[in-house]
């Protein structure tokens, strides 16, 4: 059955995808409610009418997030034509060549709030790691498939999305592709080669 959002609630989406990029570029402390309101076009007390505050913003705008990654580049792990390694990899080089339109330096949204607000609000910090263990269990599902990986998928899922994010924050750092091109010959290599993984 098909629901309907609210005219509220499609307000609000619009909201975020005209201000995402915003918060995205700039960060959770480096962006006010009146540039978020300017980016949507709307007086800054409309804005109050749609998110009660700036952190409740942040956190509808992971989860709008969230439900792009599914849209855009999660669904590629259902794609039963591919084997699952197959889905796996191209789901993170996906990613990467969204970093590469936005020229190595924005990262993933989800892991910039992780790691700009883990430790200072507890409500985004377990928003991000909702949608990050919710990535983890898509990856894990799609490499339990593969019988040579099936005994520790989730451990492998886990590995990787933990790996990439990391890559991501070095990328930033030096504004080139080097960390994530590591990331890739290193995750190709644990997939295909899941006995050396396991071993150690």
């Amino acid at each position: 059955m098909c629901i309907k959002m609210d005219k509220k609630q499609l307000k609000r989406n619009e909201i975020i995808e005209k201000t995402i990029h915003t918060i995205y570029r700039q960060g959770y402390h480096g962006t006010g409610i009146q540039e978020l309101a300017d980016a949507a076009g709307i007086p800054k007390g409309s804005f109050y009418n749609y998110f009660e505050s700036k952190e409740e913003y942040a956190i509808q705008a992971l989860r709008f997030y969230h439900q792009q990654l599914k849209d855009h580049l999660l669904v590629v792990l259902k794609n039963t034509s591919m084997p699952p390694k197959e889905r796996v990899k191209a789901f993170f080089i996906g990613n990467i060549q969204k970093m590469e339109g936005f020229h190595y330096q924005m990262g993933c949204l989800v892991g910039n709030f992780s790691e700009e607000m883990g430790d200072l609000n507890d409500r985004i910090a377990a928003t991000a790691d909702e949608i990050l263990s919710a990535v983890v269990e898509e990856i894990a599902q799609c490499l339990s498939e593969e019988p040579t990986l099936v005994t520790h998928s989730h451990q492998m899922a886990e590995f990787l999305v933990n790996s990439f994010q990391g890559a991501m924050v070095r990328m930033k750092s030096s504004r080139n592709r080097r960390p994530l091109d590591v990331f890739v010959e290193m995750m190709t290599h644990l997939l295909d080669c899941p006995d050396s993984a396991s071993k150690k």
